[in-house]
């Protein structure tokens, strides 16, 4: 009886693996869609994220001595949420090892540079975000 039973189910389970891989082959293009516009969330969050500690950032004053440890703490937000970005991207890199050379203070930090930097990478973040949606459109027209 539970060789029976075991040999139902193990058809059962090889008909249903058989209609799952029918709809990933049929329905490929409606998955591969899918799969970017969840990525370009992904994305579009991650930056979302970056952007509000680059706005905290910007909004202290590096002249204010009781500010530093904040900027500093932010600053390796910062670092540490453009990392994979860095790994893949030689602006972002660029970027990257210059905000460690501040935190390490190997370079002097003050107020122009911080912006340069906040602006910087906000520049870079829009580029980002502008060049995942062109790509998602071109290949999308290209299908």
């Amino acid at each position: 009886m539970a060789a029976i039973i075991n040999t139902f189910a193990d058809l059962i389970t090889i008909i249903l693996g058989v209609i799952a891989l029918w709809n990933i082959i049929w329905h490929r293009k409606k998955i591969s869609a899918f799969v970017k516009l969840l990525s370009s969330t992904i994305l579009n969050e991650r930056v979302k994220r970056i952007k509000e500690t680059l706005r905290s950032l910007q909004s202290i004053n590096f002249n204010d001595k009781e500010n530093r440890q904040e900027i500093y703490a932010l600053l390796g937000a910062v670092v540490g949420q453009v990392k994979q970005f860095a790994d893949h991207d030689p602006k972002f890199k660029e970027l990257h090892v210059e905000i460690h050379e501040y935190l390490n203070r190997t370079k002097a930090l003050n107020e122009p540079a911080k912006r340069r930097i906040v602006s910087e990478l906000d520049a870079l973040l829009d580029a980002k975000t502008t060049e995942a949606a062109l790509t998602i459109l071109e290949q999308n027209n290209g299908s």
